[in-house]
């Protein structure tokens, strides 16, 4: 008995170790969609109209784009683009929000109207060479996407 809870513990441990030692890149999408889930986001790997990988991504009710980016023929991309979008913003503008941004949050994070008219909030993080521990890519999205749903509450919504 004590042996096979001393092998399920080693096992635990040898997953945990492996984790926490994963890196990912936007060279490898997957490496990317494998640690989203693993981190208990929904993730799906799809093509962008560019051609390029793209990374639909959902955290409860919201949803995000990544899109890879400074590609070679379409793979051995070195940039993710993290991007949200929302349609329903009136009476702001897009440098408004952009000033308030700035102040509230003190991030490189850029806002702008999309083509269609949706407001977009856009950052990057470069992943190249080697790759960035898993932890950290979850980490700096997980902040991300936290400034991105407070900004549009406080700044857009005047919440």
């Amino acid at each position: 008995m004590h042996t096979r809870i001393a092998t399920l513990l080693l096992g635990f441990l040898a997953l945990t170790v492996h984790a926490a030692g994963q890196t990912v890149t936007a060279a490898n999408p997957a490496s990317l969609v494998s640690a989203l889930k693993a981190a208990g986001f929904g993730a799906t790997l799809g093509v962008a109209t560019t051609g390029n990988p793209q990374i639909h991504v959902t955290s409860g009710t919201n949803a995000y784009t990544l899109d890879l980016m400074d590609c070679v023929n379409h793979v051995r991309c070195v940039e993710i683009v993290y991007s949200a979008r929302w349609s329903s913003v009136k009476n702001i503008t897009p440098a408004q929000i952009n000033a308030r941004w700035s102040q509230r949050y003190n991030t490189n994070v850029v806002v702008f109207v999309d083509t269609d008219g949706a407001l977009a909030a856009v950052t990057t993080m470069f992943t190249e060479p080697g790759g960035i521990p898993a932890g950290v890519f979850i980490s700096n999205l997980r902040g991300w996407m936290s400034s991105t749903d407070n900004a549009y509450t406080h700044i857009v919504q005047g919440k």
